[in-house]
């Protein structure tokens, strides 16, 4: 199963300093510098959520120091945000900021604390791969459960993941894990969709397959640009398994996952209209999507798309 990885946007942007404020707008493009500079007047004025606005221009910019100052009278105001970015500085040593794990921890936790779903997610992400302190796993199951209770999709899917897998201590517990990846599929995460999906497909002696509601999340998952649900959805409707067995349902949604990038979507689709059984058979897409499967890397797909062209070569 896939798991979630925290992507901060650096949105990027940029400050000066002028009266300890972020205060610089020399080199913003025209569009910009009047926005700035709006936000810089109401962050001196104590307005927090302009102070944040103003850093993430100044990212944006490049301007990574100044954007630094503004960060921090961001945080200063209580913006859970700002010391979000705060701490992503830190964390990761960049934009002026020498690398400092324990300072971006205080930080996010200090952000998660003003309900800043993203931050208690990253704080237990810094727990969990901490090398130096071993932290409970009890105190990273909650900052992921707080930052999926705050509508943070990445810390629903976290937990998921680390329902599904167990640990050292405690089993799997599937059922526990769907709930969670269903909840980041709610929440528009595609990973998510395609991971509950995956959930409700797998049986053992304790539960039966729930193919409907795999079905269900796949398409989501589709429908939210993720191409292996697009791929798999396409296998349902080859096979029959959770709708209706449709020829032209398959080769559509493998065709979507190949448009996504996903290598199966070609390959299996390309195999459809190569062997015309459930679609009408179409050489020359067969040998178009296997071609599109090969420039993705599938070596199956080159060998395929090879073999369909002697022959083609060979009609001639």
């Amino acid at each position: 199963m896939m798991r979630n990885k925290s992507i901060l946007l650096r949105n990027g942007f940029y400050v000066m300093l002028g009266l300890g404020l972020c205060m610089s707008v020399h080199a913003a493009p025209p569009g910009s510098q009047s926005a700035i500079m709006d936000d810089m007047t109401a962050c001196s004025l104590g307005n927090a959520e302009s102070c944040n606005r103003a850093g993430i221009m100044l990212t944006s910019l490049g301007r990574y120091r100044e954007a630094l100052s503004c960060y921090e009278h961001s945080c200063n105001f209580n913006n859970g945000a700002g010391c979000s970015w705060l701490a992503y500085m830190y964390a990761n040593g960049n934009g002026g900021a020498d690398k400092d794990l324990e300072k971006a921890k205080k930080l996010y936790k200090k952000a998660c604390t003003l309900q800043y779903g993203q931050a208690c997610y990253s704080l237990g992400e810094l727990y969990e791969n901490d090398e130096k302190v071993e932290y409970k796993l009890s105190e990273i199951l909650e900052l992921y459960e707080k930052s999926c209770t705050l509508g943070y999709s990445f810390g629903c899917s976290s937990l998921g993941y680390m329902y599904a897998h167990g640990t050292e201590k405690s089993p799997p517990e599937p059922r526990t894990a769907a709930f969670f990846y269903a909840k980041a599929c709610d929440l528009l995460d595609g990973l998510g969709c395609v991971n509950a999906g995956l959930i409700y497909a797998d049986k053992d002696e304790k539960k039966k397959a729930d193919y409907e509601k795999s079905a269900e999340y796949y398409r989501k998952a589709c429908n939210l640009f993720v191409g292996s649900g697009c791929s798999n959805l396409g296998y349902y409707y080859e096979v029959g398994l959770g709708v209706a067995q449709d020829g032209n349902m398959a080769v559509f949604n493998y065709e979507r996952g190949c448009e996504l990038d996903e290598i199966l979507g070609c390959y299996n689709a390309a195999l459809l209209y190569e062997k015309g059984e459930i679609v009408q058979q179409d050489v020359k897409k067969a040998r178009e999507l296997y071609n599109l499967g090969c420039i993705l890397g599938d070596e199956e797909s080159c060998l395929s798309h090879d073999k369909l062209k002697i022959v083609h070569l060979h009609k001639k």
